[in-house]
C-alpha cells in the first residue's frame, strides 16, 4: 500500500451496486467528508481462480485502469458520458477503484419491465434518441483517445442522478496505440 494512499478503512460500506465475473461494485461513503463514491473491488483470489478458463484477466484488470487514465488524463480529457476513476489503490487481498457514483442505476434495468422480465426498452421515444446520442458523443470521444471499447451493451451503461448516459467497464478495450495489454481480437458478452 503506497504511503498516503487511502484504503477501505477510510469508507463506509452502503449497499452493494453489482457484482461480476470476479469484481463487486458498492456505494461507499468516504468517512472524512462524506462524498458518495461507488467503490469497484476486485478480489485477486477470485481472478487467480478465473485465470485458469480465462488466461487475459490479468491484462483485462490492467487494461481498464490504462483506458479510465487515457480517457480523463488524456490531450483530450475527461468526458461528461464517460465514469471517472478517482483513484485506485490495493490491499493484499483486493484491488479498488475508486469512482464516480451513478445514483441513475444501470441502464440495463431500464428495459425491464416492473416485474423484472425482458421487454422492449420501456422509455419513451426522445430519451432513447437522447441517451444514444450521448452514448455516440461517449464513443467518438473513446476512439478520439485511440481506444476502442469493444463491449458496449446496456448493462455498461450507467445513468447519472440527473439522467445521463456514462459508459463504464473499460477492461474488454482494445489501445490502438500501446497494443501490450489487449487481448484476443474477439472480445465481448455473446448472446444467446
Amino acid at each position: 500500500e503506497a504511503a498516503g494512499a487511502p484504503s477501505i478503512k477510510h469508507f463506509d460500506v452502503v449497499e452493494e451496486l453489482g457484482n461480476g465475473n470476479y469484481s463487486s461494485v458498492y456505494r461507499v461513503t468516504r468517512k472524512a467528508d462524506g462524498a458518495k463514491f461507488a467503490l469497484k473491488l476486485v478480489e485477486k483470489a477470485q481472478v487467480d481462480k478465473i485465470k485458469k478458463r480465462h488466461p487475459n484477466v490479468h491484462n483485462e484488470i490492467k487494461m481498464e485502469k490504462r483506458a479510465l487514465a487515457k480517457l480523463q488524463d488524456g490531450p483530450l480529457g475527461c468526458h461528461p458520458n464517460i465514469i471517472k476513476c478517482f483513484q485506485t489503490f490495493q490491499d493484499y487481498y483486493t484491488l479498488y477503484y475508486m469512482q464516480e457514483l451513478c445514483d441513475g442505476g444501470e441502464m440495463w434495468a431500464q428495459t425491464l419491465s416492473a416485474d423484472g422480465a425482458r421487454s422492449g426498452v420501456p422509455v419513451h421515444y426522445s430519451l432513447a434518441r437522447f441517451w444514444l446520442s450521448e452514448l455516440v458523443d461517449a464513443v467518438e470521444h473513446v476512439h478520439g483517445c485511440g481506444l476502442v471499447h469493444r463491449d458496449i451493451k446496456p448493462e455498461n451503461m450507467m445513468l447519472s442522478g440527473d439522467g445521463h448516459v456514462k459508459l463504464i467497464d473499460f477492461g474488454t478495450a482494445k489501445d490502438l496505440k500501446d497494443a501490450d495489454l489487449n487481448g484476443p481480437e474477439v472480445v465481448g458478452t455473446p448472446e444467446f
